[in-house]
This record gives C-alpha cells, sequence and structure tokens, in this order.
C-alpha cells in the first residue's frame, strides 16, 4: 500500500485526467471514481491503489504485465476489466497519465448494456421510516424427556358366555324348542 491518503491519490488520478473531455467525479463501490459520461473508467480503491478499468483483452493484459499490477479484488470477487496499477505509477505522472487515456478512450466508446428501460424524469426520493431490527429470540436448548417404559398389551379377558345347561335327552330338548316356539306366536 502507498503511503499517500486516498484524498492524495484521487488529486493524482484527477490530474492524470486532466484536459479528457466529458469526465466526472463520483462515488461508486464504496470509492471515488472517474467517469466518461455514464461508464465508469479510474477510481481509487480504499487499500491505497489507482485502478482503471479495461474492457479490452490487449489492453489489459499489457496492464497486467507491468512489475506490481494486480487485479481488482474486492472481498471474494474479482472484477473483471479492472487492473490496480503499480504503487510507482502514483509518482510517475506521464505513465499513469497514458493509462488513465487508455481507460477514458474505452469507456468513452463502450456502449451501455441493455437493461431496463429508464424513464427520462428523475424519481423523487421517497424517505421511508427505517424499521426497527427484528428481536433476535434465542431458541432454549431442546431437553429430551426420559422415555416412558413401554406398556404391556394387555390382552382382553375372554368372558366364557353362560353355557344354558344342556337337556339330558333328545326327548328334553325337543320340548325346550316346542315352548321357545309357542311363545313366539
Amino acid at each position: 500500500m502507498a503511503n499517500e491518503s486516498l484524498d492524495e491519490l484521487l488529486a493524482v488520478l484527477e490530474a492524470a485526467a486532466q484536459g479528457l473531455g466529458g469526465v466526472s467525479k463520483k462515488r461508486m463501490f464504496g470509492c471515488d471514481g472517474l467517469f466518461a459520461g455514464s461508464n465508469i473508467f479510474g477510481l481509487v480503491w480504499k487499500h491505497g491503489r489507482v485502478g482503471v478499468r479495461l474492457p479490452n483483452e490487449i489492453a489489459y493484459a499489457e496492464a497486467m504485465k507491468m512489475p506490481g499490477s494486480s487485479p481488482w479484488v474486492a472481498g471474494t470477487m474479482t472484477m473483471s476489466h479492472w487492473v490496480l496499477l503499480p504503487d510507482a505509477l502514483h509518482t510517475d505522472g506521464p505513465r499513469l497519465g497514458a493509462w488513465v487515456r487508455r481507460a477514458h478512450a474505452l469507456a468513452s466508446t463502450a456502449t451501455k448494456r441493455p437493461g431496463a428501460p429508464r424513464s427520462e424524469a428523475p424519481k423523487p426520493i421517497v424517505k421511508r421510516p427505517i424499521a426497527a431490527p427484528a428481536k433476535v429470540v434465542a431458541k432454549k436448548p431442546s431437553v429430551r424427556k426420559p422415555a416412558a417404559p413401554a406398556k404391556v398389551a394387555k390382552t382382553p379377558a375372554v368372558k366364557k358366555a353362560a353355557a344354558k345347561p344342556l337337556p339330558a335327552k333328545k326327548s328334553d330338548a325337543k320340548k325346550a324348542t316346542g315352548k321357545a316356539q309357542s311363545k313366539r306366536k
């Protein structure tokens, strides 16, 4: 990381872009960036490096060949087409200016990617109240109750049907059925 402050590096980058047409300064990716129209072409990375966007494969490869150059990695993501230029270029105005002019030229001729159609009128800014953060409720640790002893299935008691006294003789059986039939009539 260079010893320059981010404000000093921004001044170096702006000086390198001096005289280029249609340049504006905006914040993007949490950094100060330079734009050609609506396309970003240079920035001061928060780790104290000047970065240029080179969407041309040849220009990108040439910039990466310089000792001290590195791809721009933000967190775990490598930003495509971006080269963080060597710290030595921070004090070498002509060489830094050459890379800034090249990045500016590529950004000036780039076409916007088609996206959602935008209306020409600016959208009004609506301020919404900030919601209170949701309460985080700690879960109670689950406590398992001891298992109840297994129940032994009881077999239902078989009730014995009340036994009718059997008639001793066949003739007695006929008499018994005859009495039952006569009662039914």
